[in-house]
């Protein structure tokens, strides 16, 4: 069932991975210029690396896509965060595990392979999947499946290349 989201306020979606330095951070910055105001989103780790290890990440997202994630710092997930979420995206199935006690409606997981130490190329490959996924995400809002019963929810367009 999902779960009613009020009018006079964005839903907020909640993205999880190891770190907080690859893939939640591309998740992040993604669906910020995807749902615009409609969403709060943030980004967490189970285990918060530091802003020096989000640098790749960083500098795929501007380099290969156009968008501005510089100010980004690692931070630990904490129970206000999975309170506060209507949506949480563990980002793959090994997070999900470790939030297995979240509530079912609330959880939504990914498969998105960690680019952590790898390629650029690796890094571009994990922005392309976290794209198709927030473009499956979107419509799951939208059609009111996913983390609202708000059927009119629509995200912001997509501008430029990002």
């Amino acid at each position: 069932m999902p779960t009613s989201i009020p009018i006079d306020r964005a839903m907020v979606i909640l993205f999880v991975c190891q770190g907080n330095t690859c893939r939640s951070v591309m998740a992040e910055a993604f669906a910020k210029k995807l749902f615009g105001d409609l969403a709060q989103i943030r980004s967490a780790g189970l285990s918060p690396q530091s802003k020096d290890d989000a640098q790749a990440a960083i500098e795929c997202l501007r380099d290969d896509f156009d968008v501005d994630a510089s100010s980004h710092v690692p931070r630990p997930v904490t129970q206000a965060d999975l309170d506060a979420a209507d949506v949480i995206v563990a980002m793959d199935k090994g997070i999900g595990r470790q939030l297995d006690w979240v509530p079912k409606r609330k959880l939504t997981v990914w498969k998105i392979d960690d680019p952590w130490r790898g390629e650029a190329i690796e890094y571009r490959r994990c922005g392309l999947a976290i794209k198709k996924q927030l473009g499956i995400l979107a419509d799951q809002v939208r059609r009111g499946g996913l983390g609202t019963s708000n059927p009119g929810l629509q995200p912001t367009p997509k501008s430029g290349r990002g």
